[in-house]
């Protein structure tokens, strides 16, 4: 008998699932201004990122941070400023000592219809 698929030892992730709130990840519609890797990349408001702790938070990925003084999560692109930013550029935010990482994007679900 044949066997799909994988075996072996399969680790458990510590992933976690946001919904985005607001339009600041929303990438502009002119293509001059999008970073080199986005070809147009949003997150709309209402879907829903899953991010992965165990991945290292690199320039130019998007990544939730949790500012622990008040436990506000923040999404946004890490910028080579020690910035996480918006696409839209409406807000950027320091990555300072008061700035946990949560998680680096690893997947993106999108809500179609009402």
């Amino acid at each position: 008998m044949a066997t799909h698929g994988h075996t072996g030892t399969v680790g458990i992730s510590a992933t976690r699932a946001f919904t985005i709130i607001g339009n600041g990840m929303v990438a502009p519609s002119d293509p001059e201004k999008h970073f080199p890797r986005d070809h147009g990349r949003s997150y709309p408001d209402g879907c829903n990122v899953i991010v992965d702790p165990s991945r290292e938070p690199a320039l130019g990925h998007e990544c939730v941070y949790e500012d622990i003084t008040d436990g506000q999560k923040y999404f946004g692109r890490v910028t080579g400023q020690g910035l996480l930013s918006t696409l839209d550029g409406s807000w950027q935010r320091e990555l300072s000592d008061s700035m946990a990482f949560v998680g680096a994007v690893v997947r993106v679900g999108y809500n179609i219809g009402s």
